[in-house]
């Protein structure tokens, strides 16, 4: 995704709007820990997910589950997303 998706004209204007975080849950002795938290803070083991997430009070505004091929795709969840966030 980070290769294909995120660079693409359908996302790239979305994701300037957003801070990026990353996680990763690869690591063999951080593993179990960021497992737990991914699955208590977003309900999911799913890798990849993207969250995104009120930074003003942590809430969870939504979540995409597993690597994404198509950039329109998910451009109309960052869209979709965004557009929750800024009807709160």
């Amino acid at each position: 995704m980070e290769l294909k998706v995120f660079p693409a004209p359908a996302v790239a204007g979305h994701m300037q709007q957003l801070v990026e975080a990353r996680i990763h849950n690869d690591a063999t002795d951080t593993q179990e820990a960021v497992r737990a938290w991914q699955r208590e803070m977003i309900d999911t083991l799913a890798t990849p997910s993207y969250a995104m997430i009120d930074p003003g009070d942590g809430r969870i505004i939504a979540i995409h589950e597993g690597p994404e091929t198509d950039a329109e795709r998910f451009a109309a969840w960052l869209e979709g997303a965004l557009a929750n966030f800024s009807a709160r």
